[in-house]
């Protein structure tokens, strides 16, 4: 068992998926052997549309989660506080960025 703390995944899930699971011709990924794993990364960076993108990143935590190659362990609670001049705060959702500014109002 590997305990891992993963870097900007929210941002870069692509990107931090291949650094870990992708396997080359030469040696397997990091954290896993999976040959679906691979192919399926290599789909996703050719897809074109988000709809298929968001299909193949579904087919690839389908399979971290079938095959067990990562659990999560842990999520990290975030608190904000604010004044009344704030409106419609919005959590992100993502640790590297968590204010939504695209949906924040100010008075």
């Amino acid at each position: 068992m590997i305990l891992y703390r993963t870097y900007t995944d929210a941002l870069l899930p692509y990107n931090f998926l291949n650094s870990l699971f992708y396997n080359t011709a030469d040696s397997h990924g990091v954290l896993a052997d999976d040959e679906r794993l691979s192919t399926l990364l290599n789909t996703y960076a050719a897809a074109a549309t988000e709809a298929d993108q968001q299909s193949i990143f579904d087919d690839i935590f389908n399979e971290l989660s079938d095959e067990t190659l990562a659990t999560p362990i842990d999520y990290k609670d975030e608190n904000f506080v604010t004044t009344s001049k704030i409106e419609d705060f919005v959590f992100s959702g993502l640790s590297d960025a968590p204010i939504d500014y695209q949906q924040l109002v100010v008075k």
